[in-house]
């Protein structure tokens, strides 16, 4: 109980963490209304279109968080913390447009927006989808950055040691066990 008293007051523990983890959000929660109507304004003012300002502009500021978030986990080399934040974000975005559009009182949300945004969702859903393939399957390559700063790797690598059996979706395999994997 003392060193977990110690390491809470020392930043050691999960405490620290999970109060920056609640301020943060709270800083966004605060400042997401403040963006939503400066896009509205940008819309109106620019005439380029509530839908293409929600999609590009304001679609790409409220995914700064994501960004660097997901970097970082690349950084750390924890990459499910990365894929899950992408991940569990989508499915954390399509449950809040599914509840705003029950319970909006004037009429269905979706009924009102325009049909652009269909498309869009296709889109989205094309590329989850795709994402989903690519980690039941291990992926679909690497493509090297050291062939496009002039180095002699080839541009593409191919990965097919990574395709997964199904029982390792549970326990996914280490870079070290997938090494190991003799190839086809």
């Amino acid at each position: 109980m003392k060193e977990q008293a110690l390491a809470a007051i020392t930043g050691h523990g999960p405490l620290l963490p999970f109060a920056a983890f609640l301020l943060l959000g709270a800083v966004i929660f605060a400042v997401a209304s403040r963006l939503a109507r400066a896009a509205d304004t940008i819309a109106d003012t620019t005439g380029l279109g509530r839908a293409w300002i929600g999609v590009i502009l304001l679609g790409a500021s409220t995914s700064l968080p994501e960004i660097t978030t997901d970097i970082n986990a690349a950084l750390l080399d924890v990459p499910d913390i990365g894929v899950g934040d992408l991940m569990g974000s989508t499915l954390a975005n399509m449950l809040i447009l599914a509840l705003l559009d029950l319970v909006y009182a004037k009429e269905s949300i979706l009924h009102k927006v325009a049909v652009n945004h269909a498309v869009v969702g296709l889109l989205a859903i094309a590329l989850t989808m795709i994402a989903g393939i690519a980690i039941a399957t291990g992926g679909f390559g690497r493509v090297e950055l050291g062939s496009w700063l002039g180095g002699d790797e080839s541009a593409v690598t191919e990965d097919r040691h990574r395709i997964r059996d199904p029982k390792h979706f549970l326990h996914p395999m280490t870079d070290e066990q997938h090494r190991h994997i003799p190839a086809a």
